[in-house]
């Protein structure tokens, strides 16, 4: 809107060296589309889903600022990269003993290869073992964040005091950590996993530990990803996706 606004100020001085740098905007580069006629035809009317070819993301039924967030712990990023693995592992076992005790851990992982994208899951205190298939043309971003939205799940319907969300991927966690309502349909759910999660008294807590460092939680997630891509995802991991497509923060 604004920048509709702003063109349509500098298209009255013409002359203006600033003109050129304003990309044009929908009206101008589909003048033929039937739903793109004018700017009040689409302010009026819902524009069919086809010309748009938009995925869409349901609004929150609370306003995203009392949304409940989970807390992250990112201390581990200061353990250097080429330390010692039995080291590193030395030190992330303890920070586990040390501050999460009373938590169940829950390490999540993801994998892609050339033909398969796959998650794994690894909840040691129960001894859960689960594999998840996805779309073979997701990322490996994609991989990590949905094997830590079906860990969530699993957390719902079970009655913890604290869990500990544990991954490799920095990147996951960060995207995560710093998600916004309209960022993407998948971090929309972990967003209302967490609020269902946070709001019914259990605490979530993520934490980032090195990749490939003999931490046997982490090499048992990974173990798990790279087996998704080999035999596909366990049995149940059907009723999970159905599951996770109805999810709505209630």
């Amino acid at each position: 809107m604004l920048c509709l606004n702003y063109k349509a100020h500098l298209l009255t001085f013409s002359h203006l060296t600033t003109l050129p740098l304003i990309p044009d905007s929908w009206h101008e580069v589909h003048p033929d589309a039937p739903a793109f006629q004018s700017f009040n035809l689409y302010t009026k009317h819902t524009i069919p889903q086809k010309c748009l070819n938009l995925n869409v993301i349901a609004a929150p039924h609370i306003p995203p600022w009392l949304i409940h967030r989970a807390h992250f712990d990112l201390s581990m990023t200061y353990l250097p990269h080429l330390q010692n693995p039995h080291i590193t592992a030395t030190t992330v076992l303890s920070h586990l003993h040390d501050h999460y005790s009373d938590f169940v851990q829950v390490y999540t992982d993801g994998s892609k290869t050339a033909h398969r994208t796959g998650g794994g899951i690894y909840i040691p205190q129960y001894d859960i073992k689960k594999t998840i298939e996805i779309n073979r043309h997701s990322s490996v971003l994609i991989s990590e964040l949905y094997a830590i939205l079906s860990a969530l799940y699993w957390l719902t319907r079970s009655n913890l005091r604290g869990a500990l969300i544990i991954s490799d991927s920095l990147s996951a966690i960060n995207s995560i950590r710093h998600a916004t309502w309209k960022k993407h349909a998948l971090l929309n759910k972990i967003i209302c996993l967490n609020h269902v999660l946070l709001h019914r008294g259990t605490r979530i807590v993520y934490l980032w530990i090195p990749a490939r460092r003999d931490v046997p939680g982490n090499d048992t997630a990974d173990a798990l990803a790279r087996l998704s891509t080999i035999h596909g995802p366990s049995l149940t991991d059907v009723v999970y996706k159905k599951a996770l497509n109805k999810l709505s923060l209630s």
